[in-house]
């Protein structure tokens, strides 16, 4: 975290604090992020909830691999979901929501998928 954001020879640097990515003061020193975060859980790593904004208590949480990958910052949202929840929903790969994307202009939803989807709480009519 600290290389990649405060060193500007380090190979990430770019991605973080080249793109103003900051880690707060209090997080400077190691005791400090250690009294907020605690010990990382088996299994978790760091994760900011706002991707643009900085290593702090308030936007940092731990996370699970998956969690993690669907806040990245090139993971894009279709109706609210990432490309790899649409690949859950619809049981194919990520790879294969991003193709049918480019190749139709939407995710292409088949019909019982989009019946499944007005079930849960997050869908909205795009009217396609």
């Amino acid at each position: 975290m600290r290389q990649r954001c405060q060193n500007p020879n380090n190979k990430d640097y770019r991605y973080y604090g080249g793109r103003g990515i900051r880690i707060c003061e209090r997080w400077q020193h190691f005791p400090n992020f250690l009294e907020d975060m605690g010990e990382r859980p088996e299994g978790k790593s760091l994760d900011r909830i706002d991707n643009s904004g900085p290593y702090s208590p308030e936007n940092c949480r731990w996370v699970s691999h998956i969690l993690q990958m669907n806040n990245m910052r090139r993971n894009w949202r279709y109706q609210g979901k990432t490309q790899r929840q649409w690949g859950e929903i619809l049981g194919i790969t990520d790879t294969a929501v991003c193709m049918r994307f480019k190749k139709y202009g939407d995710v292409y939803i088949p019909k019982w998928a989009k019946r499944a989807l007005r079930r849960s709480a997050g869908y909205r009519r795009t009217g396609k």
